[in-house]
């Protein structure tokens, strides 16, 4: 700073303190102070109609987005127009790992990653940047994975599905997992491992899992030492568990929605169930509509599991199977709407714990609107009822407000 600082007063002793060169000192000053925002570019891919010896400009953008990984650098947005990309794509060098990846929607549609024939259309490491609006198919393993200490990826609006498994995060990875749809994947939406702890929050995580009792098949598997916070999910027929916990696992799973889970003659389904390989005695389970499922709270272990409170279980042939009763627990119609919102007289509204509970819910509305917590995914607006009407993932607003009133 000391080099620019005589440059600077220099500019300023020349000028007079009109707006337009006081605005030119100001840009002076902060084009000085801070170099590296002079560098922030924005590139642009169209699979339709680019050329990778263009420049990535607007008007002249590049054709794949393998090309403008490698051209860009940390501080570049990469903008995807809507065209179909059978890429699969690495960001696990220095130079990428905080780059904004965002696809730009058409007519609804987002851009498709297709990465049948290969083991996984994202593979990041050390990754603190976006991965945002896109769509998310045909990966052999993973659709995105997420390794290192990936501390402040986020994976964010995307639409992730017929994966094998739609996102899988390890090691000590912390990212943000939010406002996607992540579906018919074939083993499940989210698996999570190692010494792991993401947020997922405001999902539609369903139809994932191929129903075998032999091995991980759920909407969100959570083994190793991993500590996932879980907050505002839908959670929904999955096969055969919305919720598969062993080994060490100690998530958190609070204010989420979870529903229909049925078996097959072979097995049972669950809402949330701990498979004891180690040994778990203690899971937050906390504000959860929990319905419609052949058990809502399974566990094999030999000593009951606590910590569950405060959740509405309401037409599971079984509520609990190895776990204990809470007796803030209640065991009525939680009268949702279609999109499992509450309606006004749903007994979830002002029956939740405050503990736990996030500042904001599944669309990014404060928590509390009434006198208390409500229980599940939404919070009710206070003597107005929940009139949102949910298109399957939530707005990318609601996912950093979410981050900064935690």
């Amino acid at each position: 700073m000391t080099v620019y600082s005589d440059k600077i007063r220099r500019v300023i002793l020349k000028n007079t303190r009109t707006p337009s060169t006081t605005l030119i000192i100001v840009s002076l000053i902060l084009f000085f102070l801070y170099p590296a925002l002079s560098f922030s570019t924005d590139y642009y891919v169209d699979g339709k109609t680019g050329n990778d010896t263009n420049d990535g400009t607007a008007p002249t953008p590049w054709k794949t987005i393998g090309h403008a990984i490698s051209t860009a650098v940390n501080t570049d947005t990469i903008y995807i127009r809507y065209a179909t990309y059978r890429e699969s794509l690495e960001l696990k060098s220095a130079e990428m790992s905080s780059l904004q990846i965002k696809g730009i929607s058409q007519d609804g549609n987002m851009p498709i990653i297709d990465a049948t024939g290969e083991p996984r259309a994202f593979d990041v490491k050390d990754f603190n940047g976006t991965i945002q609006g896109l769509e998310i198919i045909g990966a052999g393993i993973h659709g995105v994975n997420i390794a290192g200490e990936s501390n402040n990826a986020q994976i964010i609006g995307c639409r992730i599905h017929n994966n094998k498994k739609g996102v899988h995060v390890a090691d000590t990875s912390t990212p943000l997992i939010s406002g996607n749809l992540i579906y018919s994947n074939s083993q499940c939406g989210i698996g999570i491992m190692g010494a792991s702890s993401p947020t997922i929050n405001g999902n539609h995580i369903y139809q994932n899992g191929n129903g075998s009792p032999a091995g991980p098949s759920a909407g969100i598997c959570i083994p190793g030492n991993s500590s996932p916070r879980i907050y505002n999910n839908i959670i929904r027929n999955n096969y055969n568990s919305g919720l598969n916990i062993l080994d060490n696992a100690a998530p958190v799973i609070v204010n989420n929605t979870i529903a229909h889970h049925r078996g097959s003659q072979n097995s049972l389904g669950t809402a949330i169930k701990i498979i004891q390989n180690i040994g778990i005695e203690f899971v937050k389970v906390s504000n959860n509509i929990i319905i419609d499922n052949d058990i809502g709270l399974f566990s094999t272990a030999k000593n009951p599991v606590t910590g569950n409170d405060h959740n509405d279980l309401w037409k599971n042939d079984t509520d609990y199977f190895g776990f204990t009763a809470d007796s803030h627990d209640i065991y009525t119609d939680p009268v949702l709407a279609v999109d499992y919102s509450p309606s006004r007289n749903s007994p979830c509204i002002n029956a939740g714990s405050r503990t736990g509970a996030p500042a904001a819910d599944i669309r990014g509305i404060f928590r509390p609107q009434g006198k208390g917590f409500d229980i599940g995914a939404y919070e009710c607006i206070e003597n107005q009822g929940v009139t949102s009407e949910t298109s399957g993932h939530q707005s990318i607003l609601n996912s950093f407000l979410f981050l900064l009133l935690q």
